[in-house]
């Protein structure tokens, strides 16, 4: 080689780039946020594309304000919002009239409806 050997490669996004020197983050169109309870359930919802997972379940049920500070920190405009439990649905369902954002509840009242909804993502 004329100039010598290459030492390292590094290709990076130009758009991510910007979004960490600037500390902003893109947005996006559609983000999830889903209740979860445990440790594990979080990880299998995380890695199939929920942005926020919610600590909650049978007996420790998120507030509504919980709910809705979550949809509210997502940077999208529209928010799919996955209670996975009964008992949470009614909070949930007040979060869509007490945000800006578009919230659409998946009425789904245990975790496999929301593992299908956030796999079809």
């Amino acid at each position: 080689m004329k100039y010598g050997a290459m030492q390292s490669v590094q290709i990076s996004s130009m758009e991510e780039q910007y979004h960490r020197s600037t500390g902003t983050t893109k947005v996006k169109p559609l983000s999830v946020v889903a209740v979860g309870v445990g440790e594990g359930i979080a990880t299998i919802l995380q890695s199939m594309g929920v942005d926020i997972v919610i600590e909650g379940g049978q007996t420790m049920n998120p507030s509504g304000e919980q709910l809705l500070a979550a949809v509210n920190s997502v940077n999208a405009p529209a928010v799919l919002l996955l209670p996975n439990n009964k008992n949470i649905l009614l909070s949930a369902r007040q979060v869509e009239n007490l945000t800006d954002k578009e919230v659409h509840v998946v009425p789904a009242s245990y975790h496999s409806p929301g593992y299908k909804d956030a796999a079809g993502l």
